[in-house]
Protein backbone atom coordinates (compact mmCIF):
# COMPACT_ATOMS: atom_id res chain seq x y z
CA UNK A 1 0.00 0.00 0.00
CA UNK A 2 1.17 3.72 -0.49
CA UNK A 3 1.16 6.14 2.30
CA UNK A 4 -1.90 8.13 1.22
CA UNK A 5 -3.99 4.56 1.55
CA UNK A 6 -2.40 4.34 5.16
CA UNK A 7 -3.53 7.42 6.33
CA UNK A 8 -6.96 7.23 4.75
CA UNK A 9 -7.35 3.95 6.79
CA UNK A 10 -6.46 5.27 9.68
CA UNK A 11 -8.44 8.86 10.02
CA UNK A 12 -11.25 6.60 8.83
CA UNK A 13 -14.05 6.63 11.50
CA UNK A 14 -14.57 2.55 10.84
CA UNK A 15 -13.59 0.09 9.03
CA UNK A 16 -13.12 0.64 5.04
CA UNK A 17 -14.65 -1.77 3.22
CA UNK A 18 -13.38 -2.93 0.20
CA UNK A 19 -15.14 -3.32 -2.91
CA UNK A 20 -15.26 -7.03 -4.26
CA UNK A 21 -14.23 -7.37 -7.78
CA UNK A 22 -16.71 -9.30 -9.73
CA UNK A 23 -15.54 -13.12 -10.78
CA UNK A 24 -14.96 -13.34 -13.94
CA UNK A 25 -16.10 -16.28 -16.38
CA UNK A 26 -13.20 -19.04 -16.93
CA UNK A 27 -12.55 -20.43 -20.32
CA UNK A 28 -13.19 -23.90 -18.59
CA UNK A 29 -16.14 -22.60 -16.58
CA UNK A 30 -18.53 -24.76 -19.04
CA UNK A 31 -16.14 -28.04 -18.93
CA UNK A 32 -16.04 -27.64 -14.63
CA UNK A 33 -19.11 -30.30 -14.45
CA UNK A 34 -17.26 -33.30 -16.51
CA UNK A 35 -14.16 -32.69 -14.94
CA UNK A 36 -15.49 -32.81 -11.71
CA UNK A 37 -17.77 -36.21 -12.53
CA UNK A 38 -14.12 -37.24 -13.35
CA UNK A 39 -12.10 -36.60 -10.66
CA UNK A 40 -14.82 -37.95 -8.06
CA UNK A 41 -14.56 -41.43 -10.83
CA UNK A 42 -10.74 -41.01 -9.67
CA UNK A 43 -9.41 -39.56 -12.74
CA UNK A 44 -6.78 -36.96 -11.60
CA UNK A 45 -3.92 -36.96 -14.01
CA UNK A 46 -4.31 -33.45 -15.69
CA UNK A 47 -3.23 -34.11 -19.29
CA UNK A 48 -5.45 -37.03 -19.67
CA UNK A 49 -9.08 -34.80 -18.31
CA UNK A 50 -7.24 -32.20 -20.97
CA UNK A 51 -7.53 -34.95 -23.81
CA UNK A 52 -11.14 -35.32 -22.41
CA UNK A 53 -12.97 -31.93 -22.75
CA UNK A 54 -10.46 -31.37 -25.85
CA UNK A 55 -11.85 -33.85 -27.63
CA UNK A 56 -15.64 -32.49 -26.88
CA UNK A 57 -14.55 -28.76 -28.35
CA UNK A 58 -12.25 -27.09 -25.33
CA UNK A 59 -9.86 -25.08 -27.20
CA UNK A 60 -7.90 -23.48 -24.13
CA UNK A 61 -4.52 -24.91 -22.81
CA UNK A 62 -3.31 -28.08 -20.90
CA UNK A 63 -1.53 -25.31 -18.47
CA UNK A 64 -5.22 -24.44 -17.65
CA UNK A 65 -6.62 -28.56 -17.18
CA UNK A 66 -3.52 -28.52 -14.69
CA UNK A 67 -3.71 -25.81 -12.24
CA UNK A 68 -7.16 -27.09 -12.11
CA UNK A 69 -6.46 -30.61 -11.22
CA UNK A 70 -3.72 -28.78 -8.77
CA UNK A 71 -6.35 -27.01 -6.68
CA UNK A 72 -8.59 -30.28 -6.35
CA UNK A 73 -5.61 -31.88 -4.84
CA UNK A 74 -4.95 -28.88 -2.52
CA UNK A 75 -8.95 -28.42 -1.74
CA UNK A 76 -9.23 -32.62 -0.84
CA UNK A 77 -9.71 -33.81 2.42
CA UNK A 78 -7.26 -36.18 4.18
CA UNK A 79 -8.37 -39.36 3.97
CA UNK A 80 -9.20 -40.84 7.71
CA UNK A 81 -7.58 -43.50 9.03
CA UNK A 82 -9.57 -46.51 9.96
CA UNK A 83 -10.12 -47.07 13.81
CA UNK A 84 -12.12 -49.11 15.55
CA UNK A 85 -15.44 -47.59 17.27
CA UNK A 86 -15.16 -46.06 20.84
CA UNK A 87 -16.91 -48.77 23.71
CA UNK A 88 -19.91 -47.49 24.58
CA UNK A 89 -20.61 -44.27 21.68
CA UNK A 90 -22.78 -45.36 18.57
CA UNK A 91 -20.95 -44.76 14.80
CA UNK A 92 -21.14 -41.09 13.73
CA UNK A 93 -23.26 -41.16 10.98
CA UNK A 94 -21.81 -40.98 7.34
CA UNK A 95 -22.76 -37.80 5.44
CA UNK A 96 -25.04 -37.50 2.86
CA UNK A 97 -23.36 -37.73 -0.51
CA UNK A 98 -23.66 -34.89 -2.53
CA UNK A 99 -25.88 -34.44 -5.40
CA UNK A 100 -24.13 -34.81 -9.05
CA UNK A 101 -23.67 -31.57 -11.06
CA UNK A 102 -26.34 -30.29 -14.02
CA UNK A 103 -24.74 -31.56 -17.08
CA UNK A 104 -24.11 -29.12 -19.50
CA UNK A 105 -26.18 -28.56 -22.52
CA UNK A 106 -23.44 -27.99 -25.00
CA UNK A 107 -21.89 -31.38 -23.75
CA UNK A 108 -25.31 -33.17 -24.01
CA UNK A 109 -25.47 -31.93 -27.48
CA UNK A 110 -22.14 -33.14 -29.13
CA UNK A 111 -22.99 -36.59 -27.28
CA UNK A 112 -25.96 -36.84 -29.34
CA UNK A 113 -24.23 -36.11 -32.73
CA UNK A 114 -21.81 -38.91 -32.46
CA UNK A 115 -22.38 -42.53 -33.58
CA UNK A 116 -23.67 -44.57 -30.63
CA UNK A 117 -20.80 -46.82 -30.53
CA UNK A 118 -18.65 -43.79 -31.00
CA UNK A 119 -19.39 -43.62 -26.90
CA UNK A 120 -17.78 -44.82 -23.91
CA UNK A 121 -20.34 -47.04 -22.33
CA UNK A 122 -20.25 -44.90 -19.11
CA UNK A 123 -21.93 -41.94 -21.61
CA UNK A 124 -24.22 -44.22 -23.59
CA UNK A 125 -25.57 -45.32 -19.74
CA UNK A 126 -26.03 -41.94 -19.05
CA UNK A 127 -27.94 -41.15 -21.78
CA UNK A 128 -30.24 -44.12 -21.62
CA UNK A 129 -30.57 -43.10 -18.22
CA UNK A 130 -31.71 -39.54 -19.15
CA UNK A 131 -34.11 -41.21 -21.60
CA UNK A 132 -35.71 -43.04 -19.00
CA UNK A 133 -36.27 -40.14 -16.50
CA UNK A 134 -37.32 -38.27 -19.57
CA UNK A 135 -39.54 -39.69 -22.04
CA UNK A 136 -39.48 -36.64 -24.20
CA UNK A 137 -35.78 -36.98 -24.28
CA UNK A 138 -35.50 -39.74 -25.41
CA UNK A 139 -37.77 -38.99 -28.73
CA UNK A 140 -36.04 -35.89 -29.30
CA UNK A 141 -32.28 -38.33 -28.69
CA UNK A 142 -34.24 -41.18 -31.77
CA UNK A 143 -34.71 -37.76 -34.14
CA UNK A 144 -31.46 -36.72 -33.84
CA UNK A 145 -29.98 -40.01 -34.22
CA UNK A 146 -31.60 -41.07 -36.85
CA UNK A 147 -31.16 -37.20 -38.86
CA UNK A 148 -27.48 -37.70 -38.31
CA UNK A 149 -27.28 -41.10 -39.70
CA UNK A 150 -29.11 -40.26 -42.57
CA UNK A 151 -27.24 -37.45 -43.95
CA UNK A 152 -23.80 -39.09 -43.28
CA UNK A 153 -25.06 -42.21 -44.81
CA UNK A 154 -26.54 -40.22 -47.32
CA UNK A 155 -29.84 -41.65 -47.93
CA UNK A 156 -32.61 -39.95 -50.05
CA UNK A 157 -35.68 -42.46 -49.26
CA UNK A 158 -35.94 -42.40 -45.73
CA UNK A 159 -35.25 -38.75 -45.77
CA UNK A 160 -39.66 -37.62 -46.04
CA UNK A 161 -40.75 -40.18 -42.98
CA UNK A 162 -37.98 -38.28 -40.91
CA UNK A 163 -39.35 -35.17 -41.95
CA UNK A 164 -42.95 -35.84 -41.49
CA UNK A 165 -42.09 -37.22 -37.90
CA UNK A 166 -39.73 -33.91 -37.11
CA UNK A 167 -42.70 -31.89 -38.10
CA UNK A 168 -45.36 -33.38 -35.81
CA UNK A 169 -42.95 -33.78 -32.91
CA UNK A 170 -43.16 -31.14 -29.96
CA UNK A 171 -39.68 -29.63 -30.31
CA UNK A 172 -39.98 -25.85 -32.31
CA UNK A 173 -36.29 -26.47 -33.31
CA UNK A 174 -36.88 -29.43 -35.12
CA UNK A 175 -40.37 -28.54 -36.60
CA UNK A 176 -38.86 -25.03 -37.84
CA UNK A 177 -35.51 -27.19 -39.35
CA UNK A 178 -37.98 -29.90 -41.43
CA UNK A 179 -40.23 -27.14 -42.46
CA UNK A 180 -37.35 -25.71 -43.81
CA UNK A 181 -35.52 -28.89 -45.66
CA UNK A 182 -38.87 -29.43 -46.94
CA UNK A 183 -39.27 -26.21 -48.70
CA UNK A 184 -36.21 -27.17 -50.68
CA UNK A 185 -36.73 -31.02 -51.14
CA UNK A 186 -35.86 -31.33 -54.52
CA UNK A 187 -32.41 -29.41 -53.89
CA UNK A 188 -31.72 -31.35 -50.98
CA UNK A 189 -32.30 -34.77 -52.60
CA UNK A 190 -30.30 -34.36 -55.31
CA UNK A 191 -27.85 -32.75 -53.31
CA UNK A 192 -27.54 -35.03 -50.39
CA UNK A 193 -26.15 -38.14 -52.75
CA UNK A 194 -23.63 -35.92 -54.47
CA UNK A 195 -19.91 -36.47 -53.66
CA UNK A 196 -19.55 -32.76 -54.29
CA UNK A 197 -21.84 -32.16 -51.39
CA UNK A 198 -19.52 -33.17 -48.13
CA UNK A 199 -19.61 -29.25 -46.38
CA UNK A 200 -23.72 -29.13 -47.53
CA UNK A 201 -23.46 -32.76 -45.20
CA UNK A 202 -21.20 -31.43 -42.69
CA UNK A 203 -23.70 -27.93 -42.26
CA UNK A 204 -26.85 -30.35 -41.82
CA UNK A 205 -25.12 -32.36 -39.44
CA UNK A 206 -24.17 -28.95 -37.61
CA UNK A 207 -27.77 -27.39 -36.89
CA UNK A 208 -28.75 -30.08 -34.19
CA UNK A 209 -26.35 -27.84 -32.47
Amino acid sequence: MNRQTVRRYLLAGGFPERALRPAVPSKLTPDTPYLQERWRAGETNGRQLWREIQAQGFSGSLALVARWARRQRMLAPPVPLSRSPRIGRPPKPRATPRRPSPLASRRVVWWLRQPPEALKASLQGVLEQMEHVSPAFGRLYQLAHTFTQLIRSRQVEPLDRWLEQARSSEFPELVSLASGIKRDNAAVKAALPSPYSTEYVAYCTSLLA
